[in-house]
C-alpha cells in the first residue's frame, strides 16, 4: 500500500472518534510527513498546490470525494508516487526523514516544542495502525534514538502582558468601533479568569455567578461590593477548527471542555475587577439570539481570526 493511500485509510479510521481541531491536527502533521516518503520527483506538482491538496482534501475524509479536478490531480499524483509503507521496514534512514519532515517547518527548522510532540504522536500513531493492518512488523519510529526538545516551564514575565497593560489594551479594544464596546468583557475574562476563546466564545448567562449588589448606607443607592468575587461555571467550550472539520458543517462546534470527559465541569473564581466589567457588559447587552453572551453587531456569533480570538469589523472575520 501506498503512503498517500494508507494515510487517507488512517484519517479515515480516525475521523469518527476524532475532535475536529484533532483532525486538523493529523491531517497538518501528516501533510508536513509525506513529501519524506515521495518516490519520483518527476511530474512532481509545485509544493504549495500538494499541501494544499493533502490538507484540504486528501487528508479530510468528509470532503475528499468533492476535491476540485486540479486538486483531484495533485492527489493522483500522490497516489501513484509515494513509497509502499513496507520500504520503512528495511531504511532506516527513511523512518528518520519522515520523523525529521513531520516536526520541521517549511525552511527546515525545527517546529515548536509543543507542535514537535504533536506531530511525532501522530505520526506514531499511524504507524501503529500500519502494525495493525499488518503492513509493518513492528512501529520504526519506536526504535529510534530521539529526545523531544525541551520546553520552558517557566514564564517569561516580560511576555506577559502586565495590570496596567491590561487596563491600556482594554481601553484601546472599547475605542474600536462599533463592536469594541461589546469585546471589552470577552478580552477580560480571558485576562483576569483566564479562560481559553473557545470557553469565553460560548459563554452563556447561566455559567455567571455574580455577588449581589450592596446598598450604600448614606445615598440608598445599591452599587458593586468591595473586594467581592464571583464564579464561572463553565460545561461547554466552542472552538473554531472551520466547517471543513465539523460533522455539522458549521464552523464553530460545541464541545466538551479541554482535558475533560462529555458532562465534566469547570468552575472559575471571577476576581473583584472582573466582576463590574461583566456586570456592565450584561446590562449593556444581554443575550444574544442563541442565548450567548457574546455575539456581534447584527446578532450573530463570533468567528475567529487566525489567532483564534474574534476581530474585525462587526466582531467578525473570515
Amino acid at each position: 500500500m501506498s503512503r498517500y493511500d494508507f494515510v487517507c485509510k488512517f484519517v479515515d479510521m480516525k475521523w469518527k472518534a476524532a475532535a475536529p481541531k484533532y483532525r486538523q491536527d493529523i491531517a497538518r502533521a501528516l501533510t508536513a510527513a509525506t513529501p519524506a516518503m515521495y518516490s519520483t520527483t518527476r511530474g512532481k506538482p509545485e509544493d504549495r498546490a500538494l499541501r494544499a491538496a493533502m490538507h484540504r482534501w486528501g487528508y479530510n475524509c468528509k470532503h475528499r470525494e468533492e476535491a476540485p479536478e486540479e486538486a483531484a490531480a495533485v492527489l493522483r499524483w500522490l497516489a501513484h508516487n509515494t513509497k509502499p509503507v513496507s520500504a520503512l521496514i528495511d531504511d532506516p534512514g527513511l523512518v528518520r526523514d519522515l520523523l525529521d519532515a513531520a516536526t520541521s517547518l517549511l525552511n527546515g527548522q525545527r517546529a515548536a516544542p509543543n507542535t514537535v510532540r504533536k506531530h511525532r504522536m501522530v505520526l506514531s500513531n499511524a504507524l501503529d495502525y500500519a502494525v495493525e493492518l499488518k503492513l509493518l512488523p513492528a512501529n520504526p519510529l519506536k526504535t529510534l534514538k530521539w529526545k523531544p526538545p525541551a520546553s520552558a516551564y517557566e514564564v517569561d514575565r516580560r511576555s506577559v502582558v502586565n495590570h496596567t497593560q491590561a487596563r491600556a489594551l482594554l481601553a484601546a479594544v472599547k475605542a474600536q468601533q462599533p463592536s469594541g464596546e461589546r469585546l471589552v468583557a470577552f478580552f477580560a475574562l480571558m485576562y483576569y479568569a483566564a479562560l481559553r476563546p473557545e470557553e469565553t466564545v460560548n459563554l452563556r448567562r447561566d455559567n455567571i455567578t455574580l455577588p449581589p449588589l450592596v446598598k450604600n448606607p448614606e445615598s440608598g443607592e445599591l452599587e458593586e461590593p468591595a473586594n467581592a468575587w464571583g464564579e464561572l461555571h463553565l460545561l461547554k467550550a466552542a472552538p473554531h477548527p472551520g466547517r471543513e472539520w465539523t460533522d455539522t458543517g458549521v464552523a464553530r462546534e460545541e464541545r466538551a471542555l479541554k482535558h475533560r470527559a462529555e458532562g465534566h465541569s469547570r468552575t472559575v473564581p471571577i476576581p473583584p475587577p472582573l466582576v463590574p466589567i461583566l456586570r456592565a457588559h450584561l446590562a449593556a447587552f444581554g443575550n444574544g439570539p442563541d442565548g450567548r453572551v457574546f455575539y456581534g453587531v447584527q446578532g450573530e456569533s463570533f468567528r475567529s481570526s487566525p489567532t483564534g480570538v474574534p476581530g474585525g469589523p462587526h466582531g467578525r472575520t473570515g
